[in-house]
């Protein structure tokens, strides 16, 4: 998606906001806004299926929640009408630039809902989009040639509840070894608490067609990802039916069953192999092994950072993005080396999110590429004015982080914290966590 402009949507009055087609990366402080953004770009993916859709598919429509509250003198005000604009011309460009040819550019698109007694969103606005969507699921698969004629794209959301959501779904779907292509579309953008489906998946698969190409497609995407060349983490992928599970092998020769991975670890795994199988059942018939390098589409994460070793908050959007090129990622974080680890350019952006004392929600461009700890957490964040003292204590406290001196940063932080008890220094809750991380990294 190119652009998106929200109006009266939750805490956002009015909100321009461009996106680029690789990383487009959110920071900022709990009630900064972003989750607020992630539901707005949800609604905006769901859209699509207002038009493309059969019984795995949903179009997610806005809540009560999502009306903006305004109160004037201590009286709530009469709700506004939601508003989100986008521009999908550049997806349909991708998929099918001959519909464009066509059609036309379908110009700026509209989801509105007028009032929270209406039951859905109107489709006015974006009737454009929604008969491209018809289209596409009417031309996608030609059933003369019985080919798929064009590529579907990938829609997900993960939000901070993923590894611990206790989804209740039939496994029918995923007990099937031929499957339809929209199997890729269920409950995408609702994507939470899906690892134990798609390992059931390839159970079956591997117990009934050991040969089947989505078990060897899985595994090799799975080992790009995790792997050497990846985050380093796994250096095999075992399916085992018999035993009924699947089991990712470490550098040092531990075999670690999906169940008994730690919840960084997990988190990884589950957005990882979310992505790789929807890949394989919307789009290898026309890629094949190339599937995750050409398949397009937009994936939203919430809280990146969630779980993770600070080396791995560095080190997964850059893995995820090349591994999947033509995604464009959507994702929040308050992690400093998550940040550190996104260069603003043509493809990739960083914004900052703002809220001011007068609820005021705002956002700027940020460049945090390369940048160390104590740069990010001084220039990102607006600290309390600090004595030259105290702040050039806590440059050395977060350098010596940086640094790896984790016995100067533990005898600078115990220092800090007995000249404020009271816990004043909110820095120091950061510092403190960092130090845990980086000195006892998760378990397996």
């Amino acid at each position: 998606m190119r652009s998106i402009h929200l109006q009266h949507f939750r805490c956002y009055s009015d909100l321009r906001l461009q996106l680029k087609p690789g990383i487009n990366l959110f920071v900022g402080d709990n009630a900064s806004g972003k989750t607020s953004l992630l539901r707005a770009c949800q609604y905006m993916l769901s859209s699509f299926f207002a038009g493309f859709s059969d019984e795995y598919t949903k179009w997610l429509s806005f809540g009560d929640d999502d009306f903006q509250q305004e109160f004037q003198r201590g009286k709530q005000l009469d709700e506004q009408p939601i508003s989100i604009s986008f521009d999908p011309s550049d997806l349909i460009q991708r998929l099918s630039p001959e519909y464009l040819e066509e059609q036309g550019t379908l110009g700026e698109q509209v989801l509105e809902k007028r009032s929270a007694k209406n039951r859905r969103a109107l489709t006015g606005g974006f009737k454009a989009y929604r008969s491209y969507a018809q289209w596409l699921q009417s031309h996608y698969y030609d059933r003369e040639t019985a080919r798929q004629s064009y590529p579907l794209p990938l829609f997900a959301y993960y939000s901070v509840e993923d590894i611990h959501s206790n989804r209740k779904l039939s496994l029918q779907p995923f007990s099937k070894t031929t499957s339809k292509f929209s199997l890729g579309y269920l409950e995408c953008l609702e994507g939470d608490g899906f690892l134990r489906y798609w390992v059931h998946r390839l159970l079956v698969l591997a117990e009934r067609d050991p040969e089947h190409s989505e078990l060897g497609f899985v595994r090799r995407q799975m080992l790009e990802i995790l792997g050497a060349e990846g985050c380093g983490l796994f250096y095999d992928m075992l399916i085992r039916p018999i035993k009924r599970e699947v089991v990712f092998v470490t550098p040092d020769g531990r075999e670690i069953p999906t169940s008994f991975l730690s919840e960084g670890y997990k988190r990884i795994i589950s957005m990882s192999l979310d992505l790789v199988m929807r890949s394989y059942l919307l789009d290898y018939p026309i890629y094949g092994d190339e599937t995750c390098r050409h398949i397009t589409g937009t994936v939203i994460i919430d809280e990146i950072d969630m779980h993770l070793h600070p080396r791995l908050q560095a080190e997964i959007l850059p893995v995820l993005h090349r591994c999947f090129p033509a995604l464009q990622f959507i994702v929040s974080t308050h992690a400093p080396m998550v940040m550190s680890g996104v260069q603003s350019d043509g493809t990739n952006i960083v914004y900052r999110l703002r809220c001011s004392s007068e609820a005021e929600y705002s956002l700027e461009e940020a460049t945090t590429y390369g940048l160390d700890i104590s740069t990010l957490v001084e220039c990102l964040w607006e600290l309390a004015p600090r004595s030259h003292e105290v702040s050039s204590q806590l440059a050395e406290l977060f350098r010596a982080i940086d640094a790896g001196d984790y016995q100067k940063a533990r005898e600078l932080l115990q220092r800090l914290r007995q000249a404020f008890p009271d816990g004043e220094l909110k820095e120091l809750t950061r510092a403190d966590t960092l130090l845990r991380l980086m000195q006892h990294p998760p378990r397996l």
